[in-house]
Order: C-alpha cells, then structure tokens, then sequence
C-alpha cells in the first residue's frame, strides 16, 4: 500500500507543488543532512519528508492515507534509519526524488521514489531479518533494485 499511495502522490507533487511546499522540502532535507550522525533525529525527517511530499500532491484522500501510516512508518524508520551511512544514502536518495518533482517530471520522480522504496525494504529487512512470510510479502511489492 505504501508503495502505490507514495508513487502516486509524488507523480501529483511533481505536477502540483507549490513554492512554498518545496521550500518546506528542501528544508527538511537540509536539517536531514545535519543530523546523519543521529539516527533518530534523521528518521522524524525522514517520516516528515515522505508526509510533506503527500501534502505536496494536493490530494486530500492521498495525503491523509500516507498520514494514517505515520505510526506505522515511524515503527520502520526508527528502526531501518540506524547508521551514519544509511542516513547518507537516504538523503541521496530523497534529493533525487526531490530534483525530478522541482523539475516537474512526474515519471521520474516515480521511478526514483519506487527505487528508494524498495531500497527502504531491503533496508528495514536486514534489520528485521527475513524469515519466509515477511520475504515473501515484501518480495510481492518490490522488485529487488541496486
């Protein structure tokens, strides 16, 4: 579910953000790579990223689904956003997305959410460990990318 509410909400916000939406943005992602030394302060900008980008799609059903995940998201990243060089390639990875929805291109910024997204998985999988039912489940979402 993440991954179809998150793909489509960053298609919209790369058509739809505002000015000042991607001021807000950029600045979570600038206090984002501040703290890759703290994993939990990375993860609330982490979680803040992903919302803010579903209020950037200027879909109220949408932005509220992504925000009815928060719990659920903060359980992930708290656990998954745990060392310096995983902060690290989170930023990359957000910066990424971030430059195709500035340059409006919605198709891009999907492919780049859907990247990090199973990216996110594989992270949170090596924390977690893969047993059988949850390799699977996640195996059906997301194809395994480099």
């Amino acid at each position: 579910m993440r991954r179809v509410l998150e793909l489509e909400a960053v298609r919209l916000a790369a058509v739809r953000h505002t000015a000042d939406e991607r001021k807000q943005l950029e600045s979570v992602m600038a206090a984002m790579s501040k703290v890759v030394a703290n994993p939990a302060k990375a993860a609330k900008y982490d979680l803040e990223y992903h919302v803010l980008m579903a209020r950037a799609s200027h879909n109220t059903v949408l932005s509220h689904l992504v925000s009815g995940m928060r719990l659920l998201l903060e359980t992930w990243m708290s656990r998954a956003v745990n060392q310096e060089t995983t902060i690290a390639q989170i930023v990359e990875e957000h910066h990424s997305i971030l430059k195709a929805v500035i340059a409006k291109d919605p198709e891009l910024a999907a492919k780049r959410m859907d990247v990090h997204l199973a990216r996110a998985a594989d992270r949170l999988l090596t924390v977690i460990g893969e047993d059988q039912l949850t390799h699977d489940f996640v195996s059906a979402l997301f194809k395994r990318r480099v």
